[in-house]
């Protein structure tokens, strides 16, 4: 799947101790225009996850730091949706039932064409869209909206304003992009952190399903979307 220029590519973590499996599969999910970040065990998958988010985890069953899926069982308990497709090269019926306890989407058995990991990868994307729209929800819940406000904008997301969704600090920070504004700036502004700033975006990003500051800018600036 390859994404326009205004578009923000999926994040994908590739967790496997074979090194050519790895690599190889690692350049062709690039060359398909994914971001692919690669480690060699499940400790240093983990340490990747903890600093950055990601769209999809694509990991070996058994690897080091992932031998009794340590790993599986970190993702699983995070709190945050993120799926994972489980690889392995030694598939059993007891390590299967154990791995789709977590949040594993897909399991491959090597070798495999490099066309159904690639439709393994979309449908796991779609997982992850759906979750996020759930996420979204919960945040408007949690702004204090009612159910009946929240059926409304769900059935008709196109036809009220892109800000209906966002809370007040979030309005402003959009109003603040749109004006020119860079985050430094808004930062020392509203007198928060320039993570602040960016976590407050990367929310209004999952609530107006927008991939990139271009995509938002040009929906909130369009004709009806202001707030």
């Amino acid at each position: 799947m390859r994404y326009g220029p205004a578009m923000i590519p999926a994040r994908i973590l590739l967790a496997d101790d074979e090194e050519t499996f790895r690599a190889s599969v690692a350049v062709l999910l690039r060359r398909e225009g994914y971001d692919c970040d690669v480690a060699s065990s499940g400790e240093e998958a983990a340490e990747l996850l903890a600093k950055a988010q990601y769209d999809l985890l694509i990991s070996d069953l058994r690897m080091p730091g992932n031998m009794d899926l340590e790993l599986l069982r970190g993702v699983s308990n995070g709190g945050a949706v993120l799926p994972v497709i489980v690889v392995t090269a030694y598939p059993s019926v007891p390590t299967a039932v154990e791995a789709m306890r977590f949040a594993v989407v897909d399991y491959l058995v090597k070798p495999f064409d490099f066309d159904d990991l690639l439709r393994s990868v979309r449908r796991a994307l779609e997982t992850r869209k759906a979750a996020r729209m759930l996420e979204s929800l919960r945040d408007v819940l949690a702004d204090g909206s009612t159910v009946a406000q929240i059926a409304r904008r769900v059935a008709a997301p196109t036809n009220g304003s892109a800000s209906d969704v966002l809370t007040p600090r979030e309005r402003e920070i959009v109003a603040a992009l749109s004006s020119g504004q860079r985050v430094g700036a808004i930062a020392e502004r509203l007198r928060v952190s320039e993570h602040t700033v960016r976590n407050h975006l990367k929310a209004v990003y999952r609530k107006l399903d927008v991939h990139s500051q271009v995509e938002l800018l040009s929906r909130w600036r369009a004709p009806g979307q202001r707030a």
